[in-house]
């Protein structure tokens, strides 16, 4: 990115930073008061990347994004840049967070699924993901080819297959305090 597309978008960015309760990023209320410390490529990312941005993310238990770890913001970053289909499960109530390319998976739970708990995001499915959860949560990544779940993702079951990759995500300490996804549909 050359300097001049930089300060182009660096511009357009703090014009659209409003105070708290007012703004539109993308077509999305920004309604974060932890807006201040958002990168300023998510909101220029794509519509996800604005929706995490203008998320009210004090509701949850992932609380301001001024709070956020280098870790989870660092990781929103990656999984906002790539076109494969990615999300994030973070902290105890692992808060669901995805990209554009995931937007598709979720069907008509997108866009209300954006920081709910995994397992009020996929209810219908939980029997089968949470042991890979706790998989992941005990510090063990899962990997399948060929993994088959009924979704809900269009107003009644439905089977589909994923080859998908679940990565722990550690804290300083050691701790793991996320789940790092990424998958493909097949």
């Amino acid at each position: 990115c050359s300097p001049a597309i930089f300060a182009q978008c660096w511009n357009f960015f703090e014009e659209c930073r409003f105070q708290f309760g007012s703004g539109i990023v993308w077509g999305v209320p920004v309604t974060d008061q932890g807006l201040t410390d958002v990168r300023p490529q998510w909101a220029a990312t794509g519509p996800l990347g604005a929706r995490i941005a203008a998320h009210n993310w004090t509701g949850t238990s992932l609380g301001p994004v001024a709070t956020w770890s280098i870790a989870l913001k660092t990781l929103i970053s990656l999984m906002l840049d790539s076109r494969q289909p990615m999300f994030i499960a973070w902290g105890p109530s692992q808060n669901w967070l995805y990209n554009d390319a995931f937007a598709p998976i979720a069907g008509r739970k997108h866009p209300d699924c954006l920081g709910l708990p995994a397992r009020e995001v996929w209810a219908e499915a939980w029997t089968e993901l949470e042991p890979l959860f706790e998989q992941v949560w005990a510090g063990h990544p899962v990997h399948m080819d060929d993994f088959s779940l009924e979704l809900d993702r269009r107003g009644k079951l439905e089977e589909a297959h994923f080859a998908f990759s679940y990565t722990p995500v550690r804290c300083e300490d050691g701790i793991v305090t996320g789940l790092f996804g990424a998958c493909i549909e097949i």
